[in-house]
């Protein structure tokens, strides 16, 4: 399970998912908007969710739009998904 594309307020906390299902038990790798590995660091900016998913702290257009890749894998083979993430900035205005 994913999402094709994920809009949020920049700032908050992002969940990007990538349920999957296996045996053996997958290895699930995330990849960043730069094409960098992210998530593999016990603590940061990035975390690898025991289900899979991606869990993006303070969200930054700046540093977090763009195409984030999940790649599943064991030893009968490999699959991937991609997500377009939009952090959007808030609407700050008053009188709408």
């Amino acid at each position: 399970m994913w999402t094709g594309h994920h809009i949020e307020v920049e700032g908050g906390d992002v969940r990007l998912l990538c349920r999957h299902s296996g045996f053996p038990q997958a290895k699930v790798t995330w990849y960043g908007p730069e094409n960098n590995l992210v998530g593999h660091k016990p603590s940061g900016k990035y975390k690898i969710m025991r289900n899979g998913d991606l869990v993006v702290s303070h969200s930054s257009w700046l540093e977090d739009m763009g195409e984030f890749k999940c790649v599943v894998s064991n030893p009968y083979g490999r699959d991937e998904a991609s997500t377009f993430f939009y952090p959007a900035m808030a609407d700050d205005s008053e009188g709408f």
